[in-house]
């Protein structure tokens, strides 16, 4: 399959689940993470706000809240991504592409060490490769950074056996799903 008709199906996966399915899976998935040491050790959590029927990472973010973890979420500058603290949920406004993105004023994370990194994704395969929605944001952006511990986050019918890759895709070290990680086969 090529990407473009991956991400035709997963969209389509995505979009026929119902919003209480999704929210389920969703905290499953949260619960997955929240669960990991390396969550608790972490500094900072790299996440991002859910659109389009992706995983949503709510709960999470509050719960790193409550454990006074930063947040970083990512804005989207032209050809550009980076990641900014956010605090609380007022800390955001519609940005590019229509998703929430932190408002001018958040500061800007730069963070190499103890971090988590929560990468969403429209599908994934069993060696970590992603396809994402054709932007290249976060391949760029994590071949800057590639100390960070990348999780893939998504649905369990968003892993295929292979996807097409690129010389510039990054495999993520794991993923996540609402039946669990998914580990020892990545990079």
């Amino acid at each position: 399959m090529t990407k473009n008709e991956i991400r035709r199906e997963c969209r389509a996966q995505r979009t026929a689940q119902s919003e209480a399915m999704r929210q389920e899976k969703s905290r499953r998935i949260c619960e997955y993470i929240e669960n990991l040491p390396l969550y608790r050790e972490s500094r900072i959590i790299y996440a991002y706000i859910a659109t389009q029927g992706e995983v949503d990472l709510s709960s999470l973010i509050e719960d790193a809240w409550a454990r006074g973890l930063e947040v970083a979420v990512p804005r989207v500058h032209g050809e550009t991504m980076d990641f900014y603290r956010i605090t609380c949920w007022d800390d955001l406004e519609e940005g590019s592409f229509h998703i929430r993105e932190p408002r001018e004023g958040c500061s800007l994370v730069t963070e190499r060490e103890q971090v988590l990194f929560l990468v969403p994704g429209v599908a994934y395969d069993t060696e970590g490769f992603r396809v994402g929605y054709g932007g290249g944001f976060y391949d760029r952006y994590l071949e800057s950074w590639p100390m960070h511990h990348t999780i893939g986050v998504g649905f369990d019918f968003q892993i295929y056996p292979e996807v097409p890759r690129e010389a510039t895709d990054c495999a993520m070290r794991e993923i996540v799903t609402e039946t669990g990680f998914r580990r020892g086969v990545f990079c």
